[in-house]
């Protein structure tokens, strides 16, 4: 927040402006929370699981460590927070 606060970037960001290039710029559904968290709420009622774009880098999922490429990940039940929200840390 702090860094948001001082150089005006917003707290709110859809993927593409943190990972320009990257080829999320359709991704529609999930958002960055300033530059290191991922969040990918459930958005149709009655899912259990669903597919998120993790971009490229290291991310803490549920404690764990996964490394991506850079796409389309399957989420699954175990990772989803309380609420039905998926959060990645981005490391580093």
């Amino acid at each position: 927040l702090e860094s948001c606060a001082a150089t005006g970037e917003p707290m709110l960001r859809p993927l593409a402006y943190e990972f320009s290039g990257e080829g999320c710029e359709a991704v529609t559904g999930q958002f960055m929370l300033g530059e290191r968290l991922l969040a990918a709420p459930l958005t149709e009622r009655g899912c259990e699981t669903r597919q998120v774009w993790l971009p490229r880098g290291a991310w803490r999922v549920e404690g764990k460590t996964v490394h991506s490429e850079g796409g389309p990940r399957f989420v699954t039940e175990e990772e989803l927070a309380c609420g039905g929200l998926f959060l990645a840390w981005r490391e580093g």
